[in-house]
């Protein structure tokens, strides 16, 4: 058994980075993947999974997943990613405060 987990690929985000990851949520309220409430979440990902490769693929695995579960929201991750899909999370919180500002006002500070 040990020598299939050597051989095995590494998925592309770690679970501890995935749960200190931002989502801002439909109200604008900022939070990690972690402390994210699940509806919020789930929310999240269905509106993700619109922009995979393959949709209905992306919906079908998500349908099995529970976003109580932090797993799941890492493995749901996992598989957007995989689908190409456009992930709704940041790597700060100030990234993601900004990003929901420039959604809100349609202005993008170029600094």
């Amino acid at each position: 058994m040990a020598d299939r987990a050597k051989s095995l690929p590494k998925p592309e985000l770690s679970y501890q980075r995935a749960m200190a990851l931002y989502v801002v949520s439909g109200r604008g309220t900022v939070s990690t993947v972690k402390d994210c409430p699940q509806t919020v979440f789930a929310e999240l990902m269905r509106r993700a999974v619109r922009s995979a490769k393959d949709p209905d693929k992306a919906r079908k695995v998500l349908d099995g997943l529970s976003f109580d579960q932090f797993v799941d929201r890492w493995y749901g991750l996992l598989i957007l990613n995989q689908q190409g899909a456009t992930l709704p999370v940041y790597a700060t919180e100030e990234e993601a405060r900004t990003s929901d500002r420039e959604r809100l006002t349609g202005y993008k500070n170029d600094r």
